[in-house]
């Protein structure tokens, strides 16, 4: 059960930072001045997305382990 926990709150906290970082690094695009620079602004949104999207799903995994193992 203890370690059960631990897994979970490990799974959630990388999760969240990697939502979060990806939330970041989406709001330091659109404020600095990458657009004149196409081809850097459209990779760095779509590698912001995928770190959104990974957290999200290690979120959910975490949240589903946790109960599933209470």
């Amino acid at each position: 059960m203890e370690n059960s926990i631990m897994i979970t709150f490990f799974l959630g906290t990388i999760g969240a930072m990697l939502s979060l970082s990806g939330i970041i690094f989406l709001i330091y695009c659109f404020t600095y001045e990458m657009k004149n620079k196409k081809k850097l602004y459209k990779e760095s949104k779509i590698s912001a997305g995928i770190g959104i999207i990974i957290g999200i799903i290690m979120i959910t995994l975490s949240i589903l382990y946790f109960y599933k193992n209470i």
